[in-house]
């Protein structure tokens, strides 16, 4: 039986909260509009706010499915940005702070963090794009079905209902899960996730005029006992318990004539944003179970397709002009510096795909928590308003990288490095950058300001001052000298290093930065150990004298990064080379050269990556080193040194999982197979005086950086059994 157009009730659509499990509204609405039931009115809460909200601008399900499949909402929802699309510092930076965890501190020393860890600026910038043919000034009963969205007062606790406004932020604001996403401000008011106070807002829907409620309930389920082992547990089961007693509320509020809807979406959770299909297809399931009685809701072909007539998006709408560009910020970044990164002006069509690549770009400086723009007509005027709020944890950030490796046969070491950055020094955009390194093998600290020059991006010049020490093993070959261990070194120097000096940085397009610079360093080399020598086919302790030198040179250094993935690439390619001259002549001037390439290439699941390394040099220290995790991986850290260097590698790799959460984002299984040496015997780089290295591996990227386990063979019974923890060293 089919309720007539005219007489029949006002039906609303109630969706709640769930994270990624709310792509089941998704097949949901799918069942409905087979079943031919219209829709009159829409409250969603959170992931409900976001399928709500879109489908209330008139996109049908079938829209919607195509929408999310076209694009990674993991990557979206946690802002990760495409590595190539990072300005060279950023990049720079990942390589030796995988850690990303933020993190800073004032002027006065207060630490401070963001208030949540990711700022979904990505999501919200999609939403605009998304609903670009809705005003943000505009009623939400005037969209083409009436929709609220629900969040949560931060301050006083209380529900706060859009119901005008710009319809991405209320959907944004809705979604500010505690401690995941970040809060926002809407008209002063700090808001959170609608799920705290009224996650399935049954009664909003009452308030509206509804005869009768489709509720769909998509929440997480509490956790057992034994699912409950930390501190971040326990709130997030407090949260969750305070979620189920609102839900409660709205569900014992349903009546016989309204329909409750509940996706079996076991195994799904909140962040797994890759599972789409799936959790669309529980919705699907779920609605299609309860067929029969949403089947006497339904209108008639006829009726239906009037029904859609009016509550459908009409395509093919004409771009209003720009009749102003107005820009907000507050702080030391200057709005012209925003301006830059705007390349339209006033009276071009709006097209707010551009824009918002636009946005992205500004976003991905790594300069801002938020960078968010709206297009509305204010009494005729077309104004497109940019809005770009500076990082609230600064002025100072703070970077972390921890480098942990074990062979468990008594070799390895440890590596912590701390990067601190003050960007903004000035308007000009003048920036201080410290790097601290503490290793067992390696000390070095490196200060550093940039300042950009020529009006440019990626033009700056650069002072720095640093200072280092390196510990270089040298080792005898136990095949001489069958008494000693391999692993055990003969000799331990420490290359000790005070350098000052001046670049000039430029970009090269966005592929990297060529950097050009004079400098004067004083290295000296001290054995921490008696030298052992060889007389008579046995180790004789010797004392060894310390030397030193101070030179002054000029030097290159190109870098062209685009890479995907620093640690585990999947396409892209790296190449480095750098060389050095002194200025001083004689047998002992400094001479240096080195450059290495990387590439990778996948297909699926499968990839591989290839590196090739070689570099020469003269003067007293030994500035190259092989041995370890990924320079040999079957040979002690640092086990071959000297003034000449080739080293290659291949990798091969396959995705086992790809979770994309915001803990463990991928999980590999690989071989790698190297050769190589470090000498101060050029002779020695011949073909068959090369080290060889075989190795298998399981790793995963994680929020902590990268982790590693392998077993690594060479040659000769050599064999090592290495773990590998955060940033190569």
């Amino acid at each position: 039986m089919h309720a007539s157009a005219t007489s029949r009730p006002k039906i609303a659509l109630v969706l709640s909260g769930g994270g990624a499990r709310g792509y089941s509204h998704i097949g949901v609405l799918k069942v409905l509009e087979r079943l031919r039931v219209p829709i009159d009115m829409v409250v969603g809460t959170s992931m409900g706010a976001v399928i709500g909200g879109l489908y209330s601008t008139g996109l049908s399900a079938d829209d919607l499915d195509s929408k999310v499949s076209s694009v990674n909402l993991g990557d979206v929802a946690f802002d990760r940005v495409s590595r190539t699309q990072l300005p060279q510092t950023r990049r720079e930076d990942e390589l030796d702070y995988p850690i990303s965890v933020p993190f800073g501190f004032d002027d006065s020393g207060k630490a401070k963090l963001p208030r949540g860890f990711v700022r979904a600026n990505s999501l919200l910038a999609l939403l605009q794009e998304w609903t670009a043919s809705v005003p943000p000034n505009r009623s939400f009963d005037q969209l083409l079905i009436p929709f609220r969205a629900v969040a949560t007062d931060l301050e006083d606790g209380q529900r706060v209902v859009f119901d005008h406004g710009s319809l991405p932020m209320a959907i944004r604001a809705s979604m500010a899960a505690p401690g995941l996403f970040s809060p926002v401000t809407v008209n002063g008011r700090l808001l959170i996730d609608g799920g705290i106070v009224d996650n399935l807002p049954v009664d909003v829907a009452r308030e509206l005029g509804a005869d009768i409620v489709i509720a769909v309930h998509i929440g997480t389920p509490l956790r057992t006992r034994a699912e409950i082992s930390s501190p971040a547990d326990v709130a997030q089961q407090m949260v969750g318990i305070l979620i189920g007693q609102n839900v409660r509320v709205q569900k014992e509020s349903l009546t016989v004539t309204d329909v409750l809807i509940s996706p079996d979406l076991t195994g799904i959770g909140f962040t797994d944003f890759t599972r789409a299909r799936e959790a669309i297809a529980s919705g699907e399931r779920a609605a299609e179970a309860l067929s029969g009685k949403l089947a006497g809701l339904s209108l008639s072909p006829d009726a239906y397709a009037a029904y859609q007539a009016q509550h459908r998006a009409v395509t093919g709408h004409v771009a209003p002009r720009i009749d102003k560009i107005e820009i907000k910020s507050a702080g030391k970044i200057p709005p012209d510096f925003i301006q830059r990164y705007l390349p339209f002006n006033e009276g071009d069509a709006y097209d707010p795909h551009a824009v918002n690549e636009s946005v992205a770009r500004l976003q991905a400086t790594g300069y801002f928590e938020s960078v968010s723009h709206d297009f509305s007509d204010d009494d005729g005027v077309n104004s497109l308003r940019v809005k770009a709020t500076e990082k609230s944890w600064g002025p100072n950030f703070l970077l972390f990288g921890v480098g942990l490796s074990t062979d468990f046969d008594g070799g390895g070491g440890f590596e912590v490095n701390i990067g601190h950055r003050r960007p903004w020094i000035t308007s000009s955009g003048l920036e201080w950058r410290n790097d601290l390194t503490l290793g067992d093998m390696k000390q070095r600290f490196h200060t550093e300001l940039r300042q950009p020059v020529l009006g440019g991006f990626g033009y700056y010049l650069a002072p720095y001052a640093e200072i280092s020490q390196t510990l270089v093993n040298e080792y005898v070959d136990p095949k001489d000298y069958p008494t000693v261990t391999g692993k055990t070194p003969a000799l331990r120097t420490w290359n000790q290093q005070a350098k000052v000096g001046l670049d000039f940085a430029l970009p090269l397009s966005h592929l990297g930065e060529m950097r050009l610079g004079v400098g004067m360093f004083y290295q000296r080399s001290k054995a921490n150990q008696d030298i052992v020598l060889a007389v008579d086919n046995d180790l004789i302790p010797y004392s060894l004298p310390a030397t030193s030198e101070t030179q002054s040179f000029g030097r290159v250094q190109v870098v062209i990064d685009q890479l995907d993935d620093a640690l585990f690439p999947r396409s892209g390619y790296l190449i480095r080379a750098e060389g050095g001259l002194s200025f001083d002549a004689g047998d002992n001037a400094y001479r240096m050269l080195q450059a290495s390439a990387t590439g990778a290439a996948s297909v699926g699941r499968h990839s591989v990556n290839a590196t090739i390394e070689a570099g020469a040099s003269r003067y007293t220290g030994t500035p190259f080193t092989l041995g370890g995790f990924r320079q040999l991986a079957a040979y002690g850290v640092n086990q071959f040194s000297g003034n000449y260097l080739f080293y290659s590698q291949l990798t091969y790799q396959f995705q086992v999982a790809s979770p994309n959460g915001q803990v463990v984002r991928d999980l590999y299984l690989g071989v790698t197979g190297e050769t190589g040496n470090a000498t101060a015997n050029r002779e020695a780089l011949r073909f068959d005086n090369l080290k060889k290295s075989l190795s298998v591996f399981v790793g995963a990227t994680t929020a902590l950086g990268p982790v590693y386990l392998g077993y690594a063979m060479a040659p000769g019974g050599i064999q090592s059994v290495y773990f590998q923890f955060g940033a190569r060293f």
